[in-house]
């Protein structure tokens, strides 16, 4: 377990190994938090918001269960949300930096 958050950012660089992943990890945390957003802003629609959210969620795992890190993933987010949400962006600057 890393011990600082650059080496936690570094480890979670490395989880996120295909591209498959990148992308659903890109993919799922946009869902994630456009549903946060919808749940929080609009009243009416608390529903919609929550299931996109968790489709978000969804896809993200998947990719998780392709480079077969799931359990790891969801442990490393309950003890560190706030690393795990500045290692999402540098993968996703990695992955956007090599796609043409």
């Amino acid at each position: 377990m890393a011990s600082t958050a650059e080496e936690f950012i570094a480890e979670h660089i490395s989880e996120h190994r295909s591209t498959f992943n990148q992308w659903c990890l890109f993919i799922g945390d946009t869902g994630m938090v456009a549903g946060a957003l919808i749940a929080i802003v609009r009243a009416g629609h608390r529903l919609v918001g929550v299931r996109i959210l968790l489709a978000g969620l969804g896809v993200a795992s998947i990719g998780h269960i392709v480079d077969r890190n799931l359990v790891r993933a969801f442990r490393d987010f309950l003890t560190h949300p706030i690393w795990v949400v500045r290692g999402d962006l540098a993968v996703t600057r990695l992955l956007f930096r090599r796609s043409p």
